[in-house]
């Protein structure tokens, strides 16, 4: 078994940061609240600076039920708020099944997202 890892850029909507941060505390404490022990790392974090426009996001899953479900906790808070933000680009890598990394590519239309499958070095 191996863990699923995802870095996402979101650009946040001008003007809108504090609504932003309000929807993310509420999405990590769902989170918190339904996958304990499956999500290791659901973390967002913001620049320096006064009004920022973009939020990194940091997940790590322990496999690819757990990424699932993640996916389909989450859809339908991420489709409400497309007014609010919207995802850049995605990274993920680890152990993720191709029909999974298949139906996301599809569902992301234009959105880059890239699947770093081969791990080549570890230490």
């Amino acid at each position: 078994m191996e863990s699923i890892h995802v870095c996402a850029r979101l650009a946040i909507a001008p003007g809108r940061v504090e609504e932003f941060k309000q929807l993310i505390s509420a999405m990590a404490k769902k989170a918190r609240e339904l996958e304990a022990g499956q999500t290791t790392v659901y973390e967002f974090y913001l620049p320096n600076g006064l009004q920022p426009s973009a939020c990194l996001v940091h997940e790590v899953f322990v496999d690819a039920k757990a990424f699932r479900q993640h996916i389909e906790n989450f859809q339908a808070d991420v489709m409400q708020a497309t007014d609010l933000f919207r995802v850049e680009r995605s990274d993920i890598w680890g152990a993720v099944p191709a029909d999974l990394i298949e139906s996301m590519q599809d569902e992301s239309g234009s959105m880059p997202l890239t699947w770093y499958g081969n791990r080549c070095a570890s230490m």
